[in-house]
Order: C-alpha cells, then sequence, then structure tokens
C-alpha cells in the first residue's frame, strides 16, 4: 500500500511540473488563438464625405452589360382593368395603393406612372406592368390581381382634391 502512494505522489509531482510548463503555451507562435494578434483600435476608413443613398439609383448605374449607356425604353403597358385603389394615411403624407388585373399570368414590376397631362387639384396615375415575353396562360381573376403603391408627402398632396388610377379598359378615382 505504501509503494501505491508513492508512485501516486510522484506521478502527481510530474503532472504538476509538466502543466506549470504549459503555460509558455498562451503565448507561443504555435497556437493558433495567436495567428492574427490581438485586435486593437483602428480609424475608420475614409469615403466620399458626399452622403450617399444606396437605393437610389446614380447616373453611372445606368450602363448596360456592353459598356454603353442604357437606352430608357419603357416596355411596361397598362394593366386591363383597376379594381380598387385606397389611400391610407401614414404621419408624413399619404399611401395610394392600386389594384388591377393583369390580362395574363407572369405579369412583374408593376408601377404607378404618373400622367403629365392631369388637370390642376387632381393626381392621375397609370397602373403598369411588364409581361413576359413567352407566352403564359390567362389563369384565374385571383392570380392574374396584382397591385402598386406610391407614397406621396403632405406637400405633394397640398392642393390635390381627387386621385385618379387608370387602367387600358377602366379608371378609379377617389375624393377626399
Amino acid at each position: 500500500m505504501r509503494s501505491f502512494s508513492r508512485i501516486s505522489t510522484g506521478a502527481l509531482i510530474v503532472a504538476c511540473l509538466t502543466l506549470s510548463a504549459c503555460g509558455g503555451w498562451r503565448d507561443a507562435r504555435g497556437n493558433p488563438a495567436n495567428w492574427f494578434g490581438k485586435s486593437k483600435e483602428a480609424p475608420p476608413p475614409v469615403e466620399d464625405t458626399e452622403i450617399v443613398n444606396p437605393l437610389i439609383p446614380r447616373d453611372d448605374d445606368k450602363v448596360n452589360f456592353f459598356g454603353g449607356p442604357d437606352d430608357e425604353v419603357d416596355l411596361s403597358v397598362p394593366v386591363d382593368s383597376i379594381s380598387e385603389i385606397s389611400i391610407r394615411p401614414t404621419p408624413v403624407g399619404a399611401i395610394i395603393l392600386a389594384t388591377g388585373q393583369a390580362k395574363r399570368l407572369g405579369a412583374y414590376s408593376a408601377h404607378l406612372a404618373p400622367d403629365e397631362a392631369a388637370e390642376p387639384g387632381t393626381l392621375s396615375y397609370t397602373l403598369r406592368v411588364i409581361y413576359p415575353s413567352v407566352g403564359t396562360p390567362i389563369g384565374t381573376s385571383a392570380t392574374r390581381s396584382i397591385s402598386a403603391a406610391i407614397t406621396l408627402t403632405h406637400q405633394e398632396l397640398a392642393g390635390i382634391d381627387r386621385v385618379i388610377v387608370a387602367a387600358e379598359e377602366n379608371a378609379q378615382e377617389t375624393r377626399r
């Protein structure tokens, strides 16, 4: 029994000395935790002082695949009919939401295009979409429903009494 305690005491001393010698591993170059060094504060990268909104395209962004200027060709057409328009107030103005029926499935890029020839006191828009170049089925009216919205500020709504949204076959209007 005595020899067992001498062996275990010796093994314990050797283990303690071995573990105490491993303290240098923390600072060793072979330790993967030290490969990139400690982080320190650095000055932020210097950028243009111009405030840029990434959601608004710049003029130099309008370049086609071949490097020339992109020709602004509007491929959109009016939807078949307007089923509903609504104006929802917001803290900064209002949102005009128009829902219409496309002629066939696959219509995309719906937007409200302003009509320049509107009467004073009237905002006039056309709900326009782009159809795929390949033929698509007509589908049900629920699957052809398409919506678009536009946000207006209080300043843009000042003096406006009527809002009209037109389509190919009809138009809907709302008054204040």
